[in-house]
């Protein structure tokens, strides 16, 4: 479904990325994982558009991704971020909404679909009425998913979604992200810092360093990398989550 063939960007002389092929298939979970700065979340707004390679290409349902086709690209991916990034002067309701106003949705096919997400990511009704500073963090998180589900997109993007959240109330969101998942059959990216994470939901890890891929598969085939930093990130991964 996605493709990035031998795409790097650089900011102000730093390598963000650099030569990185991956291929994503359709209703795959692929998490990227590495110590922070590696390139993950710019890997992520290349995918969605947010930001443009310097050099080799997107390709989605195999076609070339240009600048022109950004924002109907954008319009097939939802994308979730860390504390959900809600504007704080809309409601849940209005935050949700904001896309299928703007796109002329009538009424009765939003009120559907606001009804039929609520009870996805089961967040109480009564909550969609309240501002991002009423909910909780949990809840600020499963109305940026319902925002982010609200126009039905073929791929679900999330940059460490869970990584603010209190330790139990992430176990939980974690179970129902799963479970969400699996029900809907979306191509979901998800970028994490805890290897447990990465484990749990993916179909494929990729681990990164310096802007580059160094390793990719399932946890045992990372488990049994000979590379050195691989051994020492899983290492230290494990020994801290041990503690």
């Amino acid at each position: 479904m996605i493709e990035i063939k031998q795409v790097s960007k650089s900011f102000k002389g730093h390598h963000a990325l650099q030569s990185i092929n991956l291929k994503i298939e359709k209703e795959s979970t692929v998490v990227l994982i590495g110590p922070s700065g590696c390139g993950k979340s710019t890997l992520l707004r290349l995918i969605i558009g947010l930001s443009e390679a310097d050099t080799g290409m997107i390709l989605f349902e195999g076609m070339k991704v240009e600048r022109q086709d950004f924002l109907n690209i954008r319009l097939r991916m939802g994308y979730v971020i860390q504390e959900g990034g809600l504007f704080p002067h809309l409601n849940a309701y209005d935050n949700v909404t904001l896309m299928a106003k703007y796109l002329k949705w009538d009424n009765n096919r939003i009120e559907e679909r606001i009804h039929k997400l609520a009870n996805l990511v089961r967040l109480p009704h009564d909550k969609l009425s309240q501002f991002p500073i009423q909910l909780s963090g949990g809840q600020r998180q499963r109305v940026s998913l319902m925002r982010a589900l609200m126009l039905d997109p073929d791929v679900l993007l999330l940059d460490e979604p869970l990584g603010a959240l209190d330790p139990m109330i992430r176990v939980d969101l974690q179970k129902d992200l799963k479970a969400i998942f699996q029900s809907l059959g979306k191509t979901v990216v998800i970028v994490t810092h805890d290897i447990r994470e990465a484990n749990y939901f993916a179909d494929t890890i990729i681990l990164m360093k310096s802007g580059q891929i160094v390793a990719d598969g399932r946890m045992k085939e990372l488990e049994g990398s000979p590379d050195p930093f691989v051994i020492r990130f899983l290492n230290a991964q494990i020994g801290m989550n041990n503690d």
